[in-house]
């Protein structure tokens, strides 16, 4: 019996395709047309000066610079909102070739609006403040060495940004530069070069409100960095190709045998089937379907049979409410101690 041989994959030059496009769309992510003053996407916050990092926040609704913008926060159009500052100006290249003006904020955190008597107040959502990864494109091409991650680094400006501030009295966007260029000291001529006039119709603040792009979800605004690691391990060894041999054209092999399903809830043949081959402990099973066709109940039914088998899962979501509707079916199957337990955003 000949052994099943898959295609052979260029692994090193896919993940650079990919990379290279995740690299435009972070850079749409985290790059705001600065000669837009009237955007959907983003809006200046001109009289906002936050006194700390930690919000709430407090904004007028007139101090939202774009009125589009506001239009769609009061439309409830955007499904997520960062604020970000202080900014800092950047460049791109469109089609045609011209330099086009970019406003980059240097931190950025998700957050939500609320109605506030007339205005809004910016609550900040689970998480912590990231420095924006174009940061570390800057940091590449003045070849400065930064050993922290990027959530380490914005951890330790806002720090330092709070001491400034009790020392200097000044406001905290020139506070965390300030911290900033204490850390990496060769990108304060980047960051400092005089704005001309004609750079901008209308200057934007240092602080802003933005929303994701349409072609670029929030939820994969961190993939650059592992794309930067996939690449430097294949750069390596060509032949170390970890989870991505998943991808590959070749023969999959269960390592469980055949498992026995407990019908604790109904299933028909098809959700059985596929709660068999996810125990069965194959490498991917993918199961897919349109709403209504029993995906909830093919994962409630996964779980509670690795519960019975002593096995443990993780069953994670980009929706909250996913999540909540399967905690809710597993909730009624627990008596004296709990089978699952909720974490996340909620």
């Amino acid at each position: 019996m000949s052994e099943h041989r898959g295609r052979e994959i260029p692994w090193l030059a896919v993940v650079q395709f990919h990379k290279e496009v995740v690299a435009r769309a972070e850079q749409g992510f985290f790059s705001l047309n600065g000669r837009d003053d009237q955007a959907e996407r983003w809006t200046s916050l001109p009289t906002f000066d936050p006194e700390d990092m930690a919000g709430p926040w407090r904004i007028d609704r007139d101090d939202i610079h774009s009125q589009p913008f506001r239009l769609t926060l009061e439309q409830g159009q955007h499904e997520s909102l960062f604020l970000g500052g202080p900014a800092f100006l950047g460049w791109t290249r469109s089609m045609g070739g011209a330099w086009l003006p970019q406003w980059r904020p240097l931190l950025y955190r998700e957050v939500e609006l609320e109605e506030d008597g007339g205005d809004f107040q910016v609550v900040p959502k689970e998480g912590a403040w990231s420095v924006t990864p174009l940061l570390y494109s800057l940091f590449d091409r003045l070849e400065i060495s930064v050993d922290d991650s990027l959530d380490a680094l914005a951890a330790r400006l806002i720090e330092k940004a709070a001491a400034f501030r009790r020392l200097e009295q000044c406001p905290l966007d020139r506070s965390i530069f300030r911290a900033l260029f204490s850390e990496a000291p060769d990108v304060e001529a980047e960051l400092t070069k005089e704005i001309r006039q004609d750079t901008f119709n209308v200057e934007p603040s240092p602080w802003v409100l933005f929303a994701p792009t349409s072609s670029f979800s929030a939820l994969t605004r961190h993939l650059m960095r592992d794309y930067d690691r996939l690449e430097m391990l294949l750069g390596r060894d060509e032949k170390n190709v970890g989870g991505l041999k998943l991808l590959e054209d070749r023969q999959a092999t269960a390592t469980g045998g055949d498992v026995d399903v407990l019908p604790l809830i109904p299933l028909n043949e098809s959700q059985r089937l596929a709660v068999q081959r996810i125990l069965e402990q194959r490498p991917l099973t993918v199961i897919s379907g349109p709403p209504g066709t029993g995906k909830s109940q093919v994962v409630v039914a996964l779980l509670l049979n690795a519960w019975a088998r002593g096995q443990t899962v993780l069953f994670a979501s980009n929706n909250n409410k996913a999540v909540d509707v399967v905690r809710e079916r597993v909730e009624r199957f627990e008596s004296e101690f709990p089978i699952a337990v909720r974490a996340g955003a909620m």
